[in-house]
């Protein structure tokens, strides 16, 4: 009898054990979930049934902008952030996808994968413009008054295009719209090295057409030995007695120490009356690459230009840029063949061998870029690439990006290679 009471008395084994807890959910969203809300600034909300640890969370943004302001924990319950939505576009987002679970509660339980999903309608609420996209051309327009260090050399009416531009930039309905039209207007303002990049693709703004004054193939059916040094570099004779490199890329790779390699075959081709070099068919790379190559045809160094930041509407003071003759000289006269396709750091190179004793350059004016570029953030997935330093020649003069002329101009002709038949009769008059 006493042993059946003590029994009767005992907890169950169920009550021993602790219930696992329930585990949270999710019981409101703003949007509301699979509704459809206007487009522009809105603040998601997320909240839960039960106290959660507001130390962490996991998520993955899936087709979301990008957050304006940072995901965050308003109290124990609510999670937010703000964004700006486009129109016409279906958006969702996942809280602990996968293995993650960043969204737990107090006692410990995790959330169950969720998915949240809402779409916007055509226009926003007060029917107007997205905000995102004005500020954005606002920011553009500044960034062009302030830094862009071409402002004073460009044949533009500022007045008028910004106020043309913020016109058609105002109702942009998405990034994607809103950078097809800034090309366009950009366009306008006639600057090579004025791009625009929308998320990961960079667009050019402008770019004249040109032809250019090389025909690789043409070119190797009047030349022998030839002899491919690198992806980018290759050797050959021009006559029995002027040697013929050319380089379409100033560049070097783990495999290959391109400086090393020009300075090799210098030696190689020094034996003859005199050399080559073709870059036509070269848009640029590594300025030092550039400038060692050209230190072998220098005998003191060479200044070929000057810099000077652009800020707030204020030049700097210039920096001298310089080459100096710090390889082997190649004591031989050189004639240097350029053309229009010729920009960037391989202007450089043309600058710095136009300086050279014995040196010559055939062909025609290059593409033309004005230099360096600063990148600006327009906040709606754009971003304005543009140049904020001054590029000036050895005396001062601004370079506006317009090509270097060559000292012997050579007309482009359909048959044979004119450019390199100049090259060769000048260097048999040496």
């Amino acid at each position: 009898m006493i042993t059946a009471l003590l029994l009767s008395c005992l907890p169950s084994v169920q009550s021993v054990h602790a219930e696992d807890p329930p585990q949270p959910e999710v019981i409101f969203t703003r949007p509301a979930q699979d509704k459809v809300v206007p487009a522009g600034p809105v603040a998601v909300v997320v909240e839960f049934d039960v106290g959660m640890d507001a130390r962490s969370f996991d998520w993955d943004q899936g087709n979301i902008p990008e957050p304006t302001k940072e995901p965050h924990w308003m109290n124990d319950t609510i999670w937010s952030f703000s964004a700006v939505l486009e129109p016409n576009t279906t958006y969702s987002f996942t809280l602990n996808p996968g293995q993650d679970q960043g969204f737990v509660s107090l006692n410990g339980s995790p959330l169950e994968t969720t998915v949240v999903r809402f779409s916007t309608n055509e226009l926003t609420t007060e029917n107007q413009p997205i905000a995102r996209h004005q500020v954005a051309a606002d920011r553009m327009i500044q960034a062009l008054q302030e830094d862009y260090a071409y402002r004073a050399q460009r044949e533009v009416d500022w007045t008028s295009w910004e106020k043309e531009t913020q016109a058609k930039l105002y109702p942009a309905r998405n990034s994607n719209d809103f950078a097809k039209v800034a090309i366009e207007q950009l366009a306008l303002l006639g600057d090579l090295s004025i791009q625009l990049q929308l998320k990961e693709d960079l667009s050019p703004t402008y770019r004249p057409t040109v032809t250019p004054n090389y025909d690789r193939r043409r070119t190797l059916g009047l030349i022998t030995d030839i002899r491919s040094l690198s992806a980018s570099v290759m050797q050959a004779q021009a006559s029995p007695t002027v040697g013929y490199l050319t380089i379409d890329y100033w560049n070097s790779t783990e495999e290959v120490d391109s400086a090393e390699l020009y300075t090799q075959a210098l030696k190689e081709l020094e034996a003859g009356q005199g050399l080559i070099i073709d870059v036509r068919a070269n848009r640029g790379g590594d300025l030092d690459l550039a400038l060692a190559m050209a230190g072998h045809f220098l005998n003191d160094q060479a200044i070929y230009g000057q810099t000077a930041t652009f800020e707030k509407g204020q030049v700097g003071n210039p920096e001298y840029l310089a080459a100096d003759p710090e390889r082997p000289r190649y004591n031989k006269p050189v004639a240097v063949l350029q053309g229009p396709t010729n920009m960037g750091v391989n202007e450089a190179f043309l600058l710095v061998m136009q300086q050279g004793e014995r040196v010559r350059t055939f062909g025609g004016p290059t593409y033309g870029a004005a230099g360096e570029t600063t990148i600006v953030d327009l906040g709606n997935d754009t971003r304005l690439h543009m140049p904020t330093m001054l590029t000036m020649d050895s005396q001062g003069k601004i370079y506006e990006g317009t090509g270097l002329a060559p000292d012997q101009v050579v007309p482009w002709a359909e048959e044979g290679d004119p450019v390199l038949a100049a090259a060769l009769a000048w260097l048999e008059t040496q």
